[in-house]
């Protein structure tokens, strides 16, 4: 852990520029020996001094394995320490139910303890389990990373969910008979436009991020339509741009906070994003397009040296933390009435944006073959 730690100063402070002159695979290895151990220790911390939920212990583990695929709930039962048995009983282990039947439970169980849809985020990505409701995480597929931070840029996205206030009102009472959850919510508007997914990779990362960010721009009309009024009459559309970049938060830059980016974070270390954090964008935004610029262009062997921040106390790999945290594994996409937003790579034209009562963050869902249901892909930040 100490290791790990100074590791993490050097790589903030002196060394901060280092990765630039290391191979890709090379630096990887320095990056998951700090996730490994560092993970590891912020759990201890955590465990010792605040508990866990069952929510907060699946976020974190529930990309383990498993020989029965149960035992991704009933393993983890033993550490949940903060359980409120007004609100739902205890999940007890019982292998004679159908493993769908527990992740659903598993599910319904967390909203009633929180109060909150927010466990419904986690029901993206791979899926392989036949039956498997759509609102349902499929936790016993094994979770595949193309980037050793993949993971953290998951889990902080989910610590950053008090910020938002998509719903703000009483808590929700869904109704649940396998398979189906009834919940409610508002209708927002329909998806429009898609753009390509941001796929995170270890090789060529800033030639694929500037690709992706262009082609989102394209979309947007973007700089052509940058001083165009957006669709809320409260910003131009280029500020709405970088605020969805930045999932419209931003870390707070001062001494106290934590030196190592991989480490997930609590939600003090964050803030909402304000007007004068453009700087930040344009500053990662020249710096990105300046590594993804071959050698024999920028007329130099060696990769640029980090350009001075726009503001004290600033840190560029922070900020690029902030943006990939928000925009790795998404896609950019548009509604029929203007708005913008990231979703997941499941996201496509037809499908429509709710708010869900209980939520923070709005929905994209998508109506089922039958007519009756709607599918979930979650995990949507818009510009409202």
């Amino acid at each position: 852990a100490n290791a790990a730690a100074n590791f993490a100063n050097h790589h903030m402070s002196c060394c901060k520029g280092l990765a630039a002159y290391l191979a890709t695979d090379d630096w990887a290895i320095f990056l998951e020996f700090r996730e490994s151990i560092q993970e590891i220790e912020h759990q201890r911390v955590q465990l010792r001094e605040e508990g866990f939920q069952l929510s907060s212990l699946l976020h974190i583990f529930g990309s383990r394995l498993a020989t029965d695929p149960r035992d991704k709930i009933y393993g983890l039962l033993g550490l949940v320490t903060d359980w409120d048995v007004s609100r739902t009983p205890r999940i007890t282990a019982d292998y004679t139910r159908a493993i769908s039947t527990v992740y659903q439970s598993a599910v319904v169980s967390m909203i009633f303890d929180t109060f909150l849809a927010e466990t419904l985020v986690m029901s993206g990505g791979e899926r392989s389990l036949p039956g498997l409701p759509s609102w349902v995480p499929d936790w016993s597929v094994e979770s595949v990373q193309n980037h050793p931070l993949d993971k953290v840029w998951r889990i902080n996205r989910l610590v950053i969910h008090p910020l938002y206030r998509a719903w703000d009102g009483p808590g929700i009472d869904p109704l649940w008979q396998d398979p189906v959850l009834a919940m409610a919510g508002y209708y927002v508007d329909v998806v429009q436009d898609v753009g390509k997914t941001m796929i995170s990779s270890r090789e060529n990362s800033a030639q694929v991020t500037v690709t992706v960010l262009e082609q989102w721009q394209r979309m947007l009309e973007l700089p052509h339509q940058s001083d165009g009024e957006y669709v809320t009459k409260k910003c131009t559309m280029l500020e709405a741009f970088w605020r969805t970049m930045f999932g419209d938060i931003m870390l707070n830059f001062d001494d106290n906070m934590p030196a190592s980016v991989i480490r997930p974070r609590s939600v003090e270390n964050y803030r909402r994003a304000i007007s004068e954090d453009e700087l930040a964008w344009t500053w990662l935004w020249r710096w990105t397009k300046e590594l993804a610029t071959p050698p024999v262009r920028r007329k130099e062997e060696h990769p640029p040296d980090l350009p001075p921040p726009p503001r004290p106390g600033m840190n560029l790999i922070e900020v690029d933390f902030v943006f990939r945290m928000n925009c790795m594994n998404r896609k950019l996409f548009t509604t029929r009435n203007g708005y913008m937003g990231l979703g997941p790579p499941q996201v496509q034209p037809g499908d429509v944006v709710f708010v869900l009562f209980g939520s923070r963050v709005p929905f994209v869902l998508r109506r089922h073959e039958n007519q009756s249901s709607v599918t979930f892909s979650p995990d949507d930040f818009g510009q409202k």
